[in-house]
């Protein structure tokens, strides 16, 4: 069975507590891998042991469960922690995902309730290390560029979306984007399009789903870009599977020379399959203290996916020069190089964001804008216009 064949390691202070997670695991068929209390004992056995997953006992007061999962997601990336707690306030889930955990089961926990945790975890750690070694030939000739954020309300679709237009009004590049937030998406709102079809609508059709037939899902941009909004209705958002995003993006590929992809924050696995089949993954942060802790954690595990730093590039959003903080503060904190640097202007992202105008589009002259459209040079990999960019995109 392939519980047996997995190794849990228990990490809580109360001896009492770990017999009786062990009593769970034994009745789901898992493997006990070792246990260890909380703090410096967890990391160096969860080291020594090597397990599949760690389950971590967070309860009041949870700061010093908190540093442990945090210190554990530091020190081995690529083994899910999972915290098992009695206390159900939405608060201490938070924290806990915050600091890394992968699951937050509450108490009393079934024992089919962990299997199912804990499988779907090692499902996933399996793909990942399996990545690297799969080479199945998707035929795909497109760039996919995902944007992802660790937290929310940092731009991140605003970059994913304006990007896009940027990469598409020069007239060089066929270019799609893709709303992947299938319970929150906005891309369609901050674009101006009403649509008629959207990703929930494709899922009835993905056996025969070609460039063809594809066309029929897309909306039109005023600049051209062609958009797959986010499920119009919450129920279709949830029969999407990571086998429907993988097929969707393999078909865009073969049509339009770059997919761009804006992401839900948390990492679900139909974002893990954009991140897979993506050339490059755009990893927006700000100068946030907890924006930078959780960026850290983020970028921690993708590394621990093994993804290259030529794939995955830091992008800081809303950078002013009032702050102080220089590159290298910002890239000691997160120990990650930054790739690019967005300027604070909150006046001219809200309004064109309201306006459900992109501000590459509509205010060119703007800092902002200048600087987005060079990020879209750089991604595209192509050298700057030999004439203003300003006239390129008034056309003169």
């Amino acid at each position: 069975m392939i519980t047996e064949a997995t190794r849990v390691l228990i990490v809580d202070d109360a001896a009492q507590n770990r017999a009786s997670l062990q009593r769970l695991l034994a009745q789901a068929s898992f493997t006990i891998a070792g246990e260890a209390a909380l703090g410096p004992e967890a990391v160096a056995e969860v080291k020594e042991a090597k397990p599949d997953v760690v389950l971590v006992a967070v309860e009041d007061p949870a700061t010093r469960a908190l540093r442990t999962i945090e210190t554990l997601t530091m020190a081995v990336p690529g083994t899910p922690v999972v915290a098992v707690s009695s206390l159900s306030e939405r608060e201490y889930m938070r924290r806990a995902m915050l600091a890394g955990a992968r699951d937050y089961l509450v108490k009393p926990i079934s024992a089919e309730d962990l299997e199912t945790s804990l499988l779907a975890l090692v499902e996933l750690e399996q793909k990942r290390s399996s990545l690297a070694e799969d080479a199945v030939d998707t035929g795909r000739t497109g760039e996919i560029v995902t944007v992802l954020g660790a937290k929310g309300g940092i731009g991140r679709t605003t970059i994913a979306a304006n990007l896009a237009v940027a990469l598409a009004i020069e007239g060089k590049h066929k270019v799609a984007l893709v709303d992947l937030d299938t319970q929150l998406g906005d891309v369609a709102l901050l674009l101006d399009i009403v649509p008629e079809k959207s990703l929930g609508d494709v899922v009835s059709l993905i056996d025969r789903l070609d460039p063809e037939l594809m066309r029929g899902f897309l909306s039109v941009h005023s600049s051209g870009l062609k958009v797959l909004p986010a499920p119009l209705r919450l129920e279709d958002g949830e029969r999407i599977t990571s086998a429907h995003v993988r097929r969707v993006l393999q078909v865009l590929s073969r049509t339009y020379d770059f997919v761009v992809v804006d992401t839900p924050r948390a990492f679900h696995d139909n974002t893990v399959t954009a991140l897979d089949v993506s050339s490059l993954v755009i990893v927006v942060t700000t100068l946030d203290v907890a924006c930078l802790k959780s960026t850290k954690v983020c970028l921690s595990i993708l590394r621990s996916w093994r993804y290259p730093t030529e794939k995955v590039k830091l992008l800081i959003n809303h950078v002013n020069n009032v702050n102080g903080i220089g590159n290298a503060e910002v890239e000691s904190a997160v120990d990650y190089p930054i790739f690019w640097r967005i300027p604070n202007d909150t006046t001219t992202m809200t309004n064109c964001s309201r306006a459900g105008k992109p501000f590459v589009q509509t205010q060119p002259a703007a800092a902002i804008s200048r600087n987005m459209i060079s990020l879209s040079y750089s991604v595209a990999g192509d050298p700057p216009p030999t004439k203003g960019i300003m006239s390129r995109l008034r056309g003169k």
